[in-house]
């Protein structure tokens, strides 16, 4: 099998990490399954509360891989903190080898994942698509693209939605490949993240973008019905950046309307694990 995760046999853990439900004579055995999230530093993942802080969030959900399927694991308990737990069902004879967070990043072939070409705006910021392998019973989670940040004030009130533009790939299926994944071609592909028009008038959004160098960018906001707003547009098709694993790229705050830039600063992400322990 390709290394694009990569993927180690669980089947002597899972012997110790799940608790098997009573056989029924017409059904498969079920077994019910636990795995709580952890960090090495002490922070966890998903929404950044701050610049750095990192927590778990209501809904949370892991797509945890068995070798040959998918099975989407959910958040338990620990909402808002720095250590949380997720359940979920494997069948008799599945184990968790690697997961994908969130869930729905999960591309279409194993190996891969998804970046939308849309988000929902929240304040706790935005979740970018990660990877684990398995190593001495822990999912470690890592990230396999980086985030660009803009920090925007006076938002028209008739926005409905922020939308970023690159000149290359960063929507769609990516294969890993050493951990990451990275941008390709020249075709220029958008990344929104929708709010309800009239709801912010000042707002951080944080785009998630595969690894690479980008050749030019634009900025704009888009109205209900995906009209851009007269003025708002930004347009850097001459200005380039590199985005790196597991790094933050941001753009100080917008000055002069929307559409002034800055210089640019970069910030690491923390890495997280999922330990894989026994009920």
């Amino acid at each position: 099998m390709k290394s694009r995760f990569i993927l180690m046999s669980l089947a002597a853990a899972a012997m110790t990490m799940v608790s098997c439900v009573k056989d029924n004579i017409d059904n498969p055995v079920v077994s019910e399954v636990t795995l709580n999230a952890v960090t090495e530093s002490g922070q966890t993942k998903t929404a950044l509360t701050g610049f750095a802080d990192v927590v778990w969030s209501a809904g949370d959900q892991i797509a945890v891989y068995t070798g040959t399927a998918f099975k989407d694991f959910t958040l338990a308990s620990g909402e808002g903190t720095a250590s949380a737990s997720f359940s979920g069902t494997l069948a008799a004879g599945e184990t968790a080898v690697a997961a994908v967070y969130p869930a729905a990043a999960k591309g279409a072939d194993m190996g891969t994942v998804k970046y939308p070409a849309e988000y929902a705006y929240s304040e706790m910021g935005v979740n970018a698509p990660m990877v684990a392998e398995v190593a001495e019973g822990v999912l470690e989670f890592k990230h396999v693209g980086g985030v660009v940040k803009f920090d925007v004030g006076n938002i028209p009130p008739a926005a409905a939605g922020f939308v970023f533009t690159a000149n290359s790939k960063i929507t769609g299926d990516f294969e890993v490949t050493s951990g990451a994944v990275a941008t390709s071609g020249t075709t220029a592909e958008s990344v929104k993240i929708s709010f309800t028009a009239g709801s912010i008038k000042s707002a951080t959004f944080m785009v998630p973008l595969p690894t690479g160098t980008y050749n030019g960018f634009s900025v704009k906001f888009v109205d209900a019905s995906g009209a851009e707003i007269e003025g708002s547009a930004k347009v850097k098709n001459d200005y380039s950046f590199t985005i790196t694993r597991a790094k933050l790229l941001a753009f100080p705050a917008f000055v002069n309307k929307y559409t002034h830039f800055l210089t640019l600063s970069v910030r690491a992400f923390r890495a997280f694990s999922i330990r894989v322990d026994p009920e």
